[in-house]
């Protein structure tokens, strides 16, 4: 018993010591978490556990496994947005293959999704998730925001971490209609569980999902 209570007392511990970010993808904004801290918190987490049953080979495997699980909790993302057309430019577009009208609703013309460089990837190697998306504001619907949101799963399904970023002109214009190029970059620690994963991303206006894409990327 007082060894059980001794493992979990360790376990509230280091779970409060791990990830620097607690509200989703670690971003450049906010400072991002210590991958290596992390990696090392979750091993000992492992270890832990696994020295529970009394078997080193447990132990062994619990510390590889705790580091993975950590580490991959404190992926640093960095999200960026650029316009690549200007709103006057898009309702034009808009306007002369719908007669000359702007839809009611805030309407996404063009959502695509590329994952740069391929979708079969290594640890410590540069992964984008790059997205062109057409805004076209509605003349009875104020645009309040536009936002894309990256969700990365297991291959099992199981959430890993999320991010939303905002979808804004890069020189702090307002929201409004544009071509928009939004993307979310990373890297993968060296002892994250190799394997298939998934990226679901999402544009949101005014806070409501209006489109989504899926790829997958394997980790090697």
């Amino acid at each position: 018993m007082k060894r059980s209570m001794s493992i979990a007392m360790l376990s509230s511990a280091l779970v409060v010591s791990g990830c620097a970010s607690t509200g989703g993808l670690a971003t450049s904004a906010n400072g991002g978490c210590n991958t290596g801290m992390s990696t090392a918190v979750g091993a000992l987490l492992g270890a832990a556990i696994g020295a529970s049953v009394g078997d080193s080979s447990y132990a062994a495997t619990g510390a590889a496994i705790g580091g993975a699980v950590f580490a991959a909790g404190c992926l640093m993302i960095n999200a960026h947005t650029i316009q690549k057309k200007s709103a006057g430019e898009v309702e034009a577009a808009y306007k002369q293959a719908n007669k000359g009208q702007l839809p009611q609703q805030t309407r996404i013309q063009q959502y695509s999704t590329v994952v740069l460089p391929n979708q079969t990837i290594q640890a410590n190697q540069s992964i984008t998730v790059k997205s062109d998306l057409t805004v076209v504001e509605g003349i009875a619907e104020p645009l309040r925001r536009v936002q894309e949101k990256l969700v990365l799963k297991d291959a099992s399904g199981k959430v890993i971490r999320e991010l939303v970023k905002d979808v804004q002109v890069t020189n702090g214009q307002d929201f409004g209609s544009g071509l928009f190029e939004n993307s979310f970059s990373w890297k993968f620690p060296a002892n994250v569980s190799k394997g298939r994963y998934v990226l679901d991303t999402e544009v949101l206006v005014n806070g409501l999902k209006v489109a989504n894409n899926s790829r997958a990327i394997t980790l090697i």
